[in-house]
Order: structure tokens, then C-alpha cells, then sequence
């Protein structure tokens, strides 16, 4: 009853203060809510008799994460007859369907049953977990997951997600959806988080949903190459790539990221595409025009792969980009070379290092080549420091050019001394050649071990917030 009273005393806490979109009859209730918040947020009693329409919008406000949708669920249902026969008439409620290899079997089907009959007709959110535990890993027999099932719901699908650590598992399913029309489907995730042991061969291209998808905007596939489950990405605005077993080839690789006219949201982590050679020196060198592109996240295992990835996107209206560098590799060097290219990113604003060593030869090529930035996140990096130090203007008041000069935001993680120091400075500095950062995050252990007259001194000169990395 506890976590059940907490739910819903921050689910009308943040209505009441926002009006998250609420339908106008729900609005209407917004004055009358807040003369009886303090009674019925913080009283046991009086919480169960909530108006309806206050309920409602609370069980509207469940957490997005799909396992814990179905749980809010349950909870809430069982609360009182009056949440009861409030929450069995809330379809989207029952939206999210999970399937568990581990919990298969005769209860699991019964409480997918529930959920289904009391969705309705609402968009469906389904979630097929293939995990199997360790000890069972050798178990040859494909586990029974009730596809049939499922597979009549495809009109209401509004997400697919499929996980497992077997690729085999994980392929059966996929190959279910070959002819498939998903008329709702939004969201579509395939991961597989199998170890080196697991030899399944894929099959080179194996299109899914060939009924059509028409609303399908992102798509995520790790540890199976996208051809082995490709749907339709004409309309796309976003595509996830992570650790294939298989690079994809480069014309496939090229015509995914053209099928649609509004990918903004691009993620390439880990070698998910062949080896390729970008000469740019040569008039006809292959270039991908990824003109809506806002958001870049990029590895490679090789640098010449990092830059080759880099320079084949024509993308000129990026925002947001990370790199995440492979220890003791010189992306560093890379990334520079690619900022050498006049104007390659005149819009960015965010960008964010992980694992870059800024011992390496480059990283003043990277502090004057965005002149753009706003934002910057620093984590695990060798040296950050070193970074830090090329954002002084020294001496502070000459007439010399400020590197970042529109820089607000530095995030950074860990912090020792000596990042301490320069972040000092670089605070000191910038506010006094005119050119202040207004904030400056630490995640929350870095937050801990900071000495309090550091931070306080931090606390006063910008604002300081605590940021989870994402």
C-alpha cells in the first residue's frame, strides 16, 4: 500500500502542477484538486476516494517503462472496489503485454489474457523477453512463448520489443513477422546480448513487416545485423545500430540511412558497417545526405573507421553528437581531422566524449572548429584537464578569440583535483573575460566525493546540477 500511495501522490502532484495534458473535463477539476491536495495526497484514507476523473489521469501517468506499466497496474487495481472499477475501465492501463520465457506457462497466459481483455482496443505496447537463465543456456529446445497469441494483436501494436541472450530464440521470433501489416507500430527493438559461444549465422537480408509499416519512427537492433530483421524505414526518425556480428555492407548501409527524408536521431555503436575508404580529395567520393540528421552517437573500434563514418554523412544540420572512443585508440586525431573540413557541423550545440584521451595530438583542433557549442559532457576521459585548459582566454582580458564562446554547460565525471582545479579556472576565467558558463554538472557519485568549500565556491559563481549519464 506504501508504494502504491507513493505512485499516486507524485502522479497527482504532477498533474496538479503542470496539467499534463489533461482532457478538459479533467482540467476542470484542477481547482478543486488543489484545495484538497494536502487531505488527499498525504491521508491514507481519503486517497481511495479520489474523483474518477483524477484517477483516470493518474493511471494515465504510469511509467513508460513496460515492466513496470504492467506492475503500476495490478498495483493500482487493487487498491479499493472504487480504484478497482475505475482501473478495470481504463483500457490504456492494460496496455503493455509482457512475455517472459521464465515465466511461462498456465499463469502467465491467464494474465495475459487479463491485460488483453481489459486493453480493448487501445494501442498495445508488447514485450517478448527471451532471457533464458544461465543455468539453462544449453537447453536446445526453443522455449514456448505464445506467439499465436500475440500475432492476432498485430492491428494494435504500437511498440515490439524482443530481447534474449540465445540469437537462435531471438531469430524464431523474427521470422514470424515476415508478412505482417502493423498499421499503429511506432517503436521496434531487437536485442541480443549473446556471448562469443553463440554461432548462429544469419541470413543475409530478411525483410519483416512486408505488409507495411506506415508509423513506424525507431528502430533499435544490437547484436544481429538489421538486414536479418529489417522493416520498413521510409519513415523513420530515428535508427539505432549496436555491436553487430556481421557489418553491414555498404550499400545496404547507405540505403537504409536514405529511406527516409526525416532520420534526425542516429546511432552507430560498435563496427555495424563494412570497411570502407572515403577519399574526399576526389571529386564522386561516396557521401550520404543526411539532411534532417539532429543527433549523432558514433564508435568504431578503428579510427579510420570513426573518420570514415564521419565524413561519408553530409549533415549539416547536427546538433547533437558523441563519440564514444575505444580506450588507448586516437579518435582524437580523427575527430580533428574531420573538424578540419570547413563548416562540417556549423550548428552544433551539444557534444559529448567518452573515453577520449586528450593526450593525444588534435584536441586543440576540436575546441576551435565548434564555434557553435553550448554543451559539453566529458566522461572517463584521460586528461580532461587538458581540455579544460583550452577554454582559458589568457591573458583573460585580451582581444584574442575565446574558444566555445557560446559554451554554457559542462558536465563532467570523475572529477579529482586536478579537474577540480581546472574547472575552477576555467569558471574564473570565462567570467571574467566576459564569456561565463552559466552551469556545470557532475553525476551523483562525482557530486559526493567533491570537498565542500570546492563546491560551495562552485555554488557561487554557477549553477550546479546533478546529472545521471545517460
Amino acid at each position: 500500500m506504501s508504494n502504491t500511495v507513493d505512485v499516486v501522490q507524485n502522479g497527482v502532484a504532477n498533474i496538479i502542477n503542470s496539467g499534463r495534458e489533461l482532457p478538459e473535463p479533467e482540467l476542470s477539476l484542477r481547482s478543486s484538486a488543489q484545495e484538497q491536495s494536502q487531505h488527499s495526497i498525504q491521508l491514507r484514507g481519503p486517497i481511495a476516494s479520489l474523483p474518477p476523473e483524477v484517477l483516470i489521469a493518474v493511471f494515465r501517468a504510469c511509467p513508460s517503462n513496460p515492466w513496470e506499466h504492467g506492475e503500476h497496474a495490478m498495483c493500482v487495481s487493487q487498491v479499493s472496489h472504487h480504484w478497482r472499477d475505475i482501473a478495470i475501465n481504463t483500457p490504456s492501463l492494460w496496455s503493455s503485454i509482457r512475455i517472459h520465457i521464465r515465466g511461462a506457462g498456465s499463469g502467465q497466459l491467464r494474465l495475459m489474457e487479463l491485460f488483453i481483455e481489459r486493453s480493448r482496443t487501445s494501442p498495445l505496447d508488447i514485450v517478448i523477453d527471451l532471457t533464458r537463465p544461465w543455468n539453462h543456456r544449453d537447453y536446445i529446445s526453443s522455449p514456448f512463448i505464445p506467439l499465436d497469441m500475440i500475432l492476432l494483436l498485430v492491428p494494435l501494436w504500437r511498440s515490439l520489443s524482443i530481447s534474449g541472450n540465445i540469437s537462435e530464440d531471438v531469430v524464431n521470433v523474427c521470422t514470424c513477422l515476415g508478412n505482417l501489416h502493423a498499421p499503429l507500430l511506432e517503436s521496434f527493438e531487437v536485442v541480443i546480448e549473446a556471448d562469443v559461444d553463440d554461432r548462429h549465422r544469419f541470413d543475409a537480408h530478411f525483410p519483416i513487416f512486408e505488409g507495411g509499416a506506415p508509423k513506424l519512427r525507431h528502430v533499435k537492433v544490437q547484436g544481429i545485423p538489421l538486414t536479418s530483421c529489417q522493416p520498413p524505414l521510409s519513415s523513420l526518425f530515428s535508427l539505432h545500430l549496436y555491436i553487430s556480428p556481421e557489418p553491414m555492407e555498404i550499400v545496404r548501409y547507405c540505403g537504409a540511412l536514405t529511406a527516409s527524408q526525416c532520420l534526425s536521431d542516429l546511432h552507430l555503436v560498435g563496427d555495424v558497417v563494412e570497411d570502407m575508404l572515403v577519399d574526399h580529395t576526389l571529386p564522386g567520393s561516396p557521401l550520404i545526405s543526411a539532411m534532417s540528421l539532429r543527433s549523432l552517437k558514433i564508435s568504431a573500434v578503428e579510427a579510420s573507421a570513426l573518420y570514415n563514418l564521419l565524413m561519408s554523412l553530409e549533415s549539416p544540420a547536427l546538433e547533437c553528437l558523441t563519440i564514444v572512443c575505444f580506450p588507448r585508440m586516437a579518435h582524437i586525431p580523427a575527430l580533428a581531422e574531420v573538424l578540419r573540413h570547413t563548416d562540417k557541423y556549423p550548428l552544433l550545440k551539444s557534444l559529448s566524449l567518452q573515453s577520449a584521451d586528450f593526450n593525444q595530438p588534435g584536441t586543440i583542433g576540436i575546441v576551435s572548429n565548434l564555434p557553435s557549442v553550448t554543451f559539453v559532457s566529458i566522461r572517463s576521459c584521460n586528461s580532461p584537464a587538458t581540455l579544460l585548459h583550452l577554454l582559458l582566454r589568457d591573458p583573460p582580458h585580451s582581444a584574442g578569440a575565446v574558444n566555445w564562446p557560446l559554451l554554457q554547460i559542462v558536465a563532467i565525471s570523475p572529477v579529482g583535483s586536478e579537474e577540480l582545479d581546472a574547472l575552477d579556472n576555467v569558471i574564473q576565467n570565462r567570467i571574467s573575460c566576459g564569456f561565463p558558463i552559466t552551469c556545470v554538472q557532475f553525476d551523483p557519485h562525482a557530486f559526493r566525493t567533491i570537498p565542500s568549500k570546492r563546491l560551495q565556491w562552485t555554488q557561487e559563481r554557477v549553477r550546479v546540477e546533478i546529472r545521471r549519464p545517460q
